[in-house]
């Protein structure tokens, strides 16, 4: 599949995951350099600033849990006053950002993410 194709499906993926659950706020899927591969963030300042401090705080966790000799890193939730961000590793060199509510409600949003990660790893 074509780089073109393939970032296609990516956004189709995040827009369906977006709209399939009344959580998500809306999805990235960055790299580890903190760039945009798909989004459903319509401002481009606010869609800059999800993916590079989400970088930052992937690598610094990251690197936390590997000198602490904890294992495996799975993911953070960062929960705030305003929403909550899920920052979930999909590769060594991708991750998706979600963005929810403050008060999820939904009994299905982490296997909702977990699928949707699982379609772009296959």
């Amino acid at each position: 599949m074509n780089i073109g194709a393939q970032r296609t499906n990516l956004k189709t993926l995040v827009s369906e995951l977006k709209s399939s659950n009344p959580d998500i706020v809306d999805v990235s899927i960055i790299d580890s350099f903190g760039l945009t591969i798909a989004t459903t963030i319509e401002s481009l300042d606010i869609d800059n600033k999800v993916s590079g401090l989400s970088s930052m705080l992937l690598t610094s966790t990251n690197r936390i849990v590997n000198e602490l000799k904890r294992g495996a890193f799975y993911g953070m939730v960062i929960m705030a006053k305003e929403g909550n961000l899920i920052i979930e590793p999909i590769s060594a060199t991708q991750s998706m950002v979600v963005m929810t509510v403050p008060r999820i409600v939904s009994a299905n949003l982490h296997t909702a993410i977990y699928e949707a990660i699982q379609k772009i790893r296959a």
